[in-house]
């Protein structure tokens, strides 16, 4: 009850045959467009046809069925594979590519091992949000393009929803339930994450030493929270007064030092609770990816750094537009960041050439060019970037954002940490860990990079610091996703703090070089905790947070078979979404803008009638045993009358808890 909607997994078939079309559509376009290395072309080129076949399907969207877009965008990949590959034939580089791909395939099966094994994380853990994820994934699957809000349809969605798209493919071509394509989606992009980190510290560190840090560090590193536990307990609960906590850490509602030495209390946790001094709040290491959607994230980064600076031309351009403009609608932050910072870079390699608007545009090149074609783009396509432009035009304010005084670095648990406090300053350089004291060097380097004409690196690295500077001075209303800005920083800077650590020539003097040995101990500790914690859930799979086999049962029956935009009721929120493809209005807000639970919901939950749900426009109801042995009496007797048609049911070997979906249209025309 797991993976498949059917008994079988032959479903799978299609999606694996389209994916092998965008990947090989992908080979050839890293070939043709790109001088990649022998090792490199077979896994670029599955970057390049993901990224593609992501953008593709979310752009087709708009106009065809909800297969039918998958598909297009996968041989639309594959189009440009051929056609970039037939004018090439004469070059001898399309045969020469087909011989080198022998040299991936050893990272490549590496990248599936590794893959297999976050997915039996994956599997046995529901936290991070699976009640936004899901439901996600479903209606996108049902053909919801661009997506609007599962839980108040009159309104667009407000979400980086890129990685969903790939789960919806999942859904929509491959059979699988919500949650497994949900668990498949990140094991696929997790393997590939680290793998391609190893290439790109083999590629800029020289060595496969520097490969195996860079992908060691992404995996593992982090902050070093669990430091704090060595300082006297006074000092923790007089720092602990201090802090503004949010999220779960307020609902605690414990001593800072209770807190420190005890569980994370999230809900979805394996057997093993993870223990709270071992997260970052700075920093959030690939072992701790549930949540999926920062993995695509981290996926462009690493295939940007990798394919800057080795194109063949200007034929790779469209190839840019994709990798940016999905950037855009995977992780919105990062990507706007890596504008500034790439047009900071463009500019200053310039220098005293570009005093001249129109100089400036003549010496563009191709990646600064596909960010500025990006832009427009990012701003149609859907997600968070065209809902902030539609709200500003709209005169909806600023979207949450304010001015942040007295300074402080933010934690996405401990929450703003003043620089004007002493205490605040030690909790926040443990928070950030050892890496911030070599980022003055990392800065130099990169800068030299930049110099040396390797625009990437300026990019990165000045995109680093306005992540770092923002948060000092700038706040938004929802403080613990706020820190993905600054966590964009951190993650940059241990990547190039990993590849000077493992070039053959050091990059410190014979001390600092220990220093920063030991520094890269301490970084990688909170990692191998989180890491271990969840291998504890990898024998105990779950499908997913508060599902259970009977609703399992209900989506193998109706997932996408009731009317296209039809309501379906359901007391525990967004449950029917997942299991049904079709929305439901429980709030009056949006994720970005604020989300408020509609109170004509929240009455319906507690004393439902029939009529009442239909005149609320809830032609469906989805009920459990616990909800409905609540209602009152009056209210089982309306969802029980003649008219109303049971459209699923299925009931456990105990007969004691149930599942049903009631049809409710028949009685809008009954007397």
């Amino acid at each position: 009850m797991y993976w498949f909607r059917t008994d079988t997994f032959f479903p799978l078939l299609p999606w694996l045959a389209l994916a092998l079309a965008w990947w090989a559509g992908g080979v050839l376009l890293a070939v043709c467009l790109f001088r990649l290395e022998e090792r490199e072309n077979l896994l670029a080129g599955f970057g390049i046809g993901l990224t593609g076949f992501l953008w593709g399907a979310n752009i087709f969207g708009r106009w065809l069925p909800a297969g039918t877009t998958f598909v297009a965008g996968g041989l639309l990949v594959l189009a440009g594979g051929i056609f970039v590959s037939a004018r090439e034939l004469g070059a001898g580089k399309f045969h020469a590519g087909l011989r080198q791909l022998r040299a991936g395939s050893l990272p490549g099966l590496a990248a599936i091992a590794l893959g297999a094994l976050f997915l039996q994380i994956s599997q046995g853990v529901g936290m991070f949000d699976e009640f936004t994820h899901l439901p996600l994934i479903s209606t996108i699957a049902a053909g919801n393009l661009p997506p609007r809000n599962f839980a108040n349809p009159e309104i667009w969605s407000a979400y980086h929803y890129g990685f969903h798209l790939l789960g919806a493919s999942l859904v929509r071509l491959g059979g699988l339930f919500p949650w497994s394509a949900f668990d498949l989606s990140k094991a696929i992009l997790w393997g590939y994450a680290v793998v391609l980190a190893w290439l790109v510290g083999r590629r800029f560190g020289g060595r496969n030493v520097a490969g195996w840090l860079v992908g060691l560090v992404l995996v593992l590193g982090g902050g070093t929270r669990y430091l704090l536990l060595l300082l006297p307990e006074n000092f923790l609960a007089r720092t602990g007064a201090m802090l503004e906590l949010d999220g779960n850490e307020a609902l605690a509602g414990e001593p800072f030092p209770t807190m420190l030495s005890g569980p994370w209390g999230v809900d979805g946790n394996g057997p093993i609770e993870l223990p709270f001094a071992f997260l970052s709040g700075t920093a959030e290491p690939l072992a701790f990816a549930h949540a999926g959607v920062h993995l695509l994230h981290v996926v462009i980064l690493l295939l940007v750094w990798l394919l800057a600076g080795r194109g063949r031309g200007w034929g790779s351009l469209p190839v840019w537009v994709a990798l940016f403009s999905l950037w855009a609608l995977a992780w919105e932050t990062s990507y706007a960041l890596v504008l500034a910072g790439g047009l900071l870079a463009h500019v200053w390699q310039g220098g005293e050439k570009f005093s001249k608007p129109r100089a400036m545009l003549a010496g563009i090149n191709v990646e600064t060019a596909g960010l500025l074609l990006s832009l427009p783009i990012a701003l149609l396509q859907g997600g968070t970037l065209t809902e902030v432009a539609r709200g500003l035009l709209a005169g909806g304010g600023g979207a949450g954002f304010a001015l942040r005084w007295p300074p402080a670095i933010l934690s996405r648990h401990l929450g703003p940490l003043s620089l004007f406090s002493p205490a605040s300053i030690v909790v926040a350089v443990l928070e950030l860990g050892p890496i911030i004291f070599f980022v003055p060097s990392i800065t130099r380097r990169a800068w030299r990079k930049l110099q040396d004409g390797e625009w990437v690196w300026g990019a990165l690295i000045l995109s680093a610091w306005a992540a770092f500077l923002s948060q000092l001075f700038i706040e938004h209303r929802l403080g613990s996703d706020f820190a993905r800005i600054p966590a964009h920083g951190t993650l940059i800077w241990l990547a190039m703090f990993a590849i000077m650590l493992g070039e053959d020539q050091p990059a410190w003097g014979p001390r600092i070089q220990r220093a920063a040995l030991w520094s890269c101990a301490l970084i990688l500790v909170s990692g191998l905790v989180i890491l271990g914690t969840g291998l504890t859930a990898a024998a105990q799979p779950v499908l997913a947070y508060k599902f259970d086999p009977l609703d399992a049962e209900i989506s193998r029956d109706l997932w996408d078979t009731l009317p296209p935009g039809a309501l379906v009721f359901d007391p525990a929120g967004s449950r029917a979404v997942v299991l049904t493809g079709r929305f439901t209005r429980a709030t009056t807000g949006d994720y970005l803008f604020g989300n408020q639970p509609d109170p004509l919901f929240e009455s319906l939950v507690l004393a439902p009638l029939a009529a009442n749900l239909l005149e609320a426009g809830f032609p469906f109801v989805y009920a459990d045993q616990k909800w409905w042995d609540g209602l009152p009496e009056a209210s089982r007797v309306s969802l029980s009358q003649t008219c109303i048609n049971a459209r699923a049911e299925y009931w456990d070997d105990a007969r004691l808890h149930f599942r049903r979906l009631l049809d409710l249209r028949a009685c809008a025309s009954s007397p």
